[in-house]
């Protein structure tokens, strides 16, 4: 379990706020947000099984991420399956011989990662920022705060070995930093829905996700003691808010050994 560093209110004028602002895809009225996940870039991570049709296709993949200043060289914010047969979602916090700071990189496992982006996007340590990724066809897309920043043609369709899964930071260079509103659906949004999703801070409910991980704000979320979370707690099981869990729990966030769990925060995009 991660022993986070996490300045809460730090650059978001006090801290979150209980409701989102700008659209609302939602459509459902106030969008409570309260809580995040805090992984200590040490070895805090959550994993998640997929279907195993889940990314042969066209997809779209959308998070919050805050990172805290780091040494590291980089670190891993996504993983999807194995080494080498995946992607994997790079950010450097440091200038170094693997990147620029604040870049990013979307890598594809062949035998070994290489490129699908060179470095793209602008990120700073202790700020909140939304990254987005579609796939559409063989193009992939990345979107910064409803932005595109980069795009790309690729064959790659990240099959695993026989299962898919997916990892919130990884054991390999683990993410340090605040991650919320973590959405995956099996098509590509367009470009009006990654704005609305950006302008309402991450509120994916009208738009229908199979996976939609709500750190702590998802109905049925828990701490490690089976409690409602609260800040400071250990996660125990992010719920799927998505249409792939239908009752049977599939697709929930969780980490079987305690001391990699991350924490809940109450610091969120505002």
């Amino acid at each position: 379990m991660g022993s986070s560093t996490i300045s809460l209110g730090l650059g978001l004028g006090g801290g979150k706020s209980a409701t989102s602002s700008g659209g609302s895809p939602g459509g459902g009225g106030a969008f409570p947000n309260l809580l995040s996940g805090s992984f200590d870039g040490t070895n805090d991570m959550l994993d998640v099984a997929l279907e195993t049709t889940m990314f042969s296709g066209d997809f779209t993949l959308s998070f919050w991420c805050r990172p805290d200043a780091s040494t590291a060289s980089f670190h891993t914010l996504m993983q999807l399956g194995e080494y080498s047969g995946g992607f994997r979602l790079y950010r450097y916090p440091n200038t170094s011989g693997a990147g620029s700071a604040g870049k990013l990189k979307w890598w594809k496992g062949e035998g070994g990662f290489s490129d699908i982006f060179g470095e793209f996007g602008n990120t700073s340590a202790n700020t909140w920022f939304n990254m987005t990724i579609i796939r559409s066809g063989t193009v992939m897309t990345a979107y910064q705060d409803g932005d595109e920043v980069d795009t790309a043609d690729t064959a790659h369709t990240g099959q695993a070995y026989s299962s898919k899964v997916w990892d919130i930071s990884f054991t390999t260079y683990p993410f340090d930093g605040l991650m919320d509103e973590v959405a995956i659906w099996d098509e590509a949004l367009s470009e009006a829905n990654i704005t609305a999703l950006y302008d309402s801070k991450g509120d994916a409910r009208a738009l229908s996700p199979e996976y939609y991980w709500r750190m702590g704000d998802g109905t049925g979320d828990t701490n490690s003691s089976g409690a409602s979370p609260a800040s400071g707690d250990t996660v125990g099981t992010v719920v799927n808010q998505g249409t792939a869990n239908t009752g049977s729990g599939e697709g929930n966030a969780a980490n079987s050994t305690a001391a990699n769990r991350p924490l809940y925060n109450d610091t969120v995009p505002s």
